[in-house]
């Protein structure tokens, strides 16, 4: 974590859900993440614009695609 200090307004709780997507003879279950809100427009995630999401082991990084 950065030495920058996480206010309340920075941090957002959210579940991971289960989703089902269909197979060729059955379902499975996948873990998804929701994320939407006019909340995104403060830190520059506008509608239309492409990201970028870096991975790593219990955290995921998204960035707006410049």
């Amino acid at each position: 974590m950065s030495s920058q200090l996480l206010t309340i307004e920075k941090l957002r709780k959210q579940k991971v859900y289960t989703k089902f997507q269909k197979r060729k003879y059955d379902y499975i279950s996948i873990p998804e993440i929701r994320l939407e809100g006019k909340w995104l427009e403060k830190p520059g995630f506008t509608q239309g614009e492409k990201i970028v999401i870096q991975q790593e082991i219990n955290k995921l990084t998204i960035m707006v695609l410049k």
